[in-house]
């Protein structure tokens, strides 16, 4: 068995801060402290970029990528947008930047993501932070509305006797559009408590929320701005709208393969086959599992009445061709997660994020 290794220096990662909610979270743009000496600087400097490249493992998910602009884009060891920031030197991998100028073509929109490679690589670099548990045998990799909290406190239920025994890692997966589809319906549950919190004022170029909630109108709009990246803020503090931002909303909608790029898996669980593919992690980590809780939702119900919407846009060709050209490395994983290889199961996407040679 393999140990999950995280990536190093996630591309939306900024540590130390308090959680998303806080007002406390909203820290204002600072200059550089010029108090120490040229040398010591230097030295801050070095143990800095080093701890940048440490496992991940031990973060705390509201500690992850705050979408926030440090005011000195150059400087790259610092930067919550260090790893997709082209002033830093990094670059977008072609394939990745075809996926999303395919999927503007088929939904009908014009060329825009050439031009935005810093909103394209956010959109595939967002992760949540995995989970070290039984003595650090065992990795948990969680995705956005793949079952992760669900299983989360499945994991937190069993007794001593029920720990890994082996070397692990894990993680769940769902089909993509279903994933989408469910995803939709949290960010529009979160989003409404954004606005609440921080109104729209810095959503002028979006047009999706002018919609009637629940409407199919509402679902194209947005999809119209998601695609076209109007999301992505290129001036001013924040890299998208608060209100988008606000408990990660947007975040549901992104591809799932920034969460798990990086790592190699003994075993990634289709949420659809919850049963037979526990039993799988079971076997591979040397652990026994509690029976599953109810996984209930205050989005289940649909209490925003959108899924008549939904379900209508999604039965629209060009946003299905359109989805599945965005999210083509994610049904690519998700496919292979089901073939249940014998061999780790490796993202091949995360060889894809490369540092710009030039």
């Amino acid at each position: 068995m393999t140990t999950g290794t995280a990536a190093s220096g996630s591309p939306l990662q900024s540590r130390g801060q308090r959680h998303k909610g806080s007002p406390k979270a909203r820290i204002r743009k600072g200059k550089r402290d010029n108090s120490f000496s040229p040398t010591m600087q230097r030295c801050l400097f070095v143990l800095h970029v080093l701890s940048l490249a440490a496992p991940t493992y031990g973060i705390p998910i509201e500690e992850y990528a705050r979408f926030k602009r440090r005011s000195r884009t150059g400087d790259c060891a610092s930067s919550s947008l260090r790893a997709h920031s082209i002033a830093c030197g990094w670059w977008l991998d072609s394939s990745l930047l075809a996926d999303w100028r395919n999927a503007q073509r088929r939904f009908g929109l014009a060329d825009t993501a050439a031009s935005n490679l810093e909103a394209v690589f956010a959109a595939f670099s967002w992760r949540k932070g995995s989970h070290r548990l039984d003595d650090g045998k065992l990795t948990f990799v969680p995705c956005e509305k793949c079952g992760s909290e669900s299983f989360s406190r499945a994991l937190r239920m069993r007794n001593v006797s029920g720990a890994a025994r082996r070397n692990c890692t894990i993680g769940w997966v769902r089909e993509p559009l279903g994933r989408f589809e469910s995803g939709y319906r949290e960010f529009e549950w979160r989003f409404k408590e954004g606005l609440d919190a921080h109104g729209a004022e810095d959503m002028e170029q979006m047009t999706f929320h002018k919609k009637r909630v629940g409407s199919e109108e509402r679902v194209l709009a947005f999809l119209d701005d998601l695609l076209s990246l109007r999301w992505y803020l290129r001036t001013g503090e924040y890299v998208i709208p608060r209100a988008l931002h606000f408990r990660n909303a947007l975040t549901h909608v992104f591809p799932f393969s920034g969460s798990l790029v990086g790592y190699r898996f003994d075993v990634v669980g289709d949420l659809a086959d919850y049963d037979a593919d526990a039993r799988a992690m079971e076997a591979a980590c040397g652990m026994t599992l509690p029976p599953p809780g109810p996984r209930v939702h205050p989005t289940s119900n649909d209490p925003q009445g959108l899924n008549a919407g939904l379900a209508k846009a999604l039965q629209r060709p060009e946003v299905r061709e359109a989805l599945a050209a965005a999210f083509r490395v994610d049904f690519e994983f998700y496919s292979r997660a089901k073939a249940r290889p014998r061999e780790p199961l490796v993202h091949r996407y995360a060889q894809q994020l490369v540092a710009n040679p030039n």
